[in-house]
C-alpha cells in the first residue's frame, strides 16, 4: 500500500525511499477507506510538521495537509 509506505519515509525523511515509491505512486495516496487523508494529512494531525514539509518538498499536495487547521501556518508554501 502507498500510503504506509510514503507515510513511514516521511517519518525517517528517507529522499531515496520516498523517490522510488513515487515514482510509481502517487505522493498523495488516500489512507483505505479516509477520503481525503494522504500521509501529509495524517503527519499534520499528529503534529509531524517536519515530516509534512519534507513531503511538500516532494510536491506532496498542500491542501490536504493544510485539513489540520491547527497546524496550517506552520506549512511552507509550493
Amino acid at each position: 500500500m502507498g500510503f504506509d509506505k510514503i507515510y513511514n519515509a516521511a517519518c525517517k525523511k528517507d529522499a531515496a525511499e520516498l523517490q522510488e515509491i513515487i515514482a510509481s505512486a502517487c505522493i498523495d495516496e488516500f489512507k483505505t477507506n479516509h477520503f481525503f487523508l494522504s500521509a501529509a494529512a495524517q503527519l499534520a494531525i499528529e503534529g509531524n510538521i517536519s515530516a509534512v514539509n519534507f513531503l511538500i518538498k516532494y510536491s506532496a499536495n498542500i491542501n490536504y495537509a493544510a485539513r489540520s487547521e491547527e497546524h496550517t501556518s506552520e506549512l511552507q508554501s509550493h
